[in-house]
């Protein structure tokens, strides 16, 4: 099972260590998208990319996650359908 799996679904289970690990996973890319924010927002938008990436952690569901092939059966059909 993957990393970002692992920690959704302990976070789920109530680890809080999982939820402040899969938090620090999302932190660089969070940051890279602060730079193309005007410098005023910046905090306010940070603070609510990481109440997106908790509450999403918590209600994801790890049933419906796909596949390989059907990961890239959808993307190959995003590209027909979306060029």
């Amino acid at each position: 099972m993957g990393e970002l799996y692992t920690l959704v679904a302990q976070t789920q289970n109530g680890d809080k260590r999982s939820l402040e690990n899969l938090v620090k996973v999302f932190e660089p890319k969070i940051n890279r998208l602060m730079s193309q924010t005007e410098i005023q927002n910046r905090d306010d938008l940070k603070q609510e990319l990481y109440l997106a990436v908790i509450k999403k952690s918590k209600t994801y569901n790890l049933n419906e996650v796909p596949g390989f092939y059907e990961f890239k059966k959808d993307k190959i059909n995003n590209r027909l359908t979306h060029p």
